[in-house]
Formats: structure tokens, C-alpha cells, sequence
């Protein structure tokens, strides 16, 4: 699924107290029209973590009727909240389902194993992405558990990291696994290493989308 992604906004109305249905799909075009080619829906950017759970739905369902494949980002404070957005995705026809660690309580290593592995499962056989973002979550996603989740489902087919520095970044890029960088300043480097952009053009997807390619020096 490697491929250049935006963090999606999610357009509201009425000073921000419900989702603005009749923008999504048009953002969604306009980004597909400038040349990004997904997008990762309800994440950091899209203030997904703030919105009700029959929010999240509807978004989902009104974005995977535009015109790009949706990551759909499903993680919730609770386990129970992330399987039934997990399964909500799957339904909708979302192209793949990321999850972050839940927030405010730290999991520990078996907690978060079984978080995980209940959200791939609900989603199968859709890839499923772990979201890194140590500054949200408050603590980051042990590797450990990453591999250990690889050999539980079937489905894990990367990661979205967006942490910093790189050096944050960098025990994240794991052999047969998809890795989607979040932070813009770190672009350079990951696509250096074999990543992916993914917070970059948000909001004008033309000028950043193609030149952070570029700049990626020939071997």
C-alpha cells in the first residue's frame, strides 16, 4: 500500500459542533487532484480522538465515497470503541484501519498486544497499521510488541510514525512493513531510509507532495 498520504482535515460547521458532510468528499478531491494518492482519515490532524464515536462513523462512511483510498484511524481510549470503529471501517469500505495506543492510562506490553491484535482482528483481513505518536499516546509502542503482533494477525502491514527526532524514528523501519513518516521535517530522511510521506500536504498538496521525492538523493 506504500504510497504518498495526506493527514486529512475534517471539515466541521456551525463553530466546529458538527462534522460539514457536504465538504469531505470535495477536500477529498482536491487532494486527489493535486496528486496525493490516500489519505489517513481521523488521525492527529483530523482531530479524530475528539470527535463522538458516531461521528468518526459518519466521517468514515462519507469519506470512502470520494475519490482517494481511505487509512481510516480508529484508535479510541477504550478497546471496545476501537473494535467497533475497527469493524465500522471494514464495512464502509475503507482500504486499511491504523490505530494509536490509548491514551492518558499506559498500557503495558500484554495490554497493548491485546489491543491490537482485538482491533487487526475486528478489521480483518484489511491491512492494519499501528499509529506511533509517543507525544499523544505518552508513551511509545515497544518494538517488541510490534513483532509480537506480527506473528498474532495476519493483517499488520505497517506503521505510521510520527514521532521526533529520527532517532525516535528509525527502530520503527522494520523489515516487510510499510512505514508512513508524520513529521514534515523528517520526510527527507525517512524517504532516504525507504519510508513514506504522510503529513505533508494537508492543505496545499501541490508544492510538498512531489519535491520531498525529489530531493531523496539517487543511488
Amino acid at each position: 500500500m506504500a504510497r504518498t498520504i495526506a493527514a486529512a482535515l475534517t471539515p466541521l460547521r456551525n463553530r466546529g459542533s458538527e462534522l460539514d458532510d457536504d465538504a469531505l468528499v470535495p477536500y477529498l478531491t482536491f487532494l486527489s487532484d493535486a496528486g496525493v494518492e490516500g489519505v489517513l482519515l481521523l488521525g492527529t490532524t483530523g482531530e479524530g480522538i475528539l470527535l463522538a464515536l458516531s461521528e468518526r462513523k459518519t466521517a468514515i462512511s462519507n469519506a470512502v465515497s470520494g475519490p482517494l483510498p481511505v487509512l481510516a484511524h480508529c484508535g479510541a481510549q477504550t478497546t471496545a470503541d476501537t473494535v467497533a470503529l475497527a469493524v465500522h471501517a471494514a464495512e464502509a469500505g475503507a482500504e486499511a484501519v491504523a490505530v494509536i495506543a490509548p491514551p492518558y492510562f499506559q498500557f503495558d506490553d500484554d495490554a497493548l498486544l491485546a489491543h491490537f491484535v482485538a482491533a487487526a482482528r475486528a478489521c480483518a483481513p484489511l491491512p492494519f497499521y499501528a499509529y506511533e505518536l509517543e507525544k499523544a499516546s505518552g508513551y511509545a509502542i515497544p518494538v517488541s510488541v510490534l513483532e509480537r503482533l506480527r506473528m498474532t494477525v495476519d493483517n499488520l502491514a505497517g506503521l505510521k510514525v510520527s514521532d521526533a527526532p529520527f532517532a525516535k524514528v528509525a527502530p520503527y523501519l522494520l523489515d516487510g512493513l510499510d512505514v508512513y513518516i508524520g513529521a514534515e521535517a523528517l520526510i527527507g530522511e525517512g524517504l532516504a531510509a525507504g519510508a513514506e510521506p504522510s503529513g505533508i500536504g494537508t492543505a496545499v498538496p501541490t508544492r510538498p507532495a512531489r519535491p520531498a521525492r525529489a530531493a531523496v538523493p539517487k543511488a
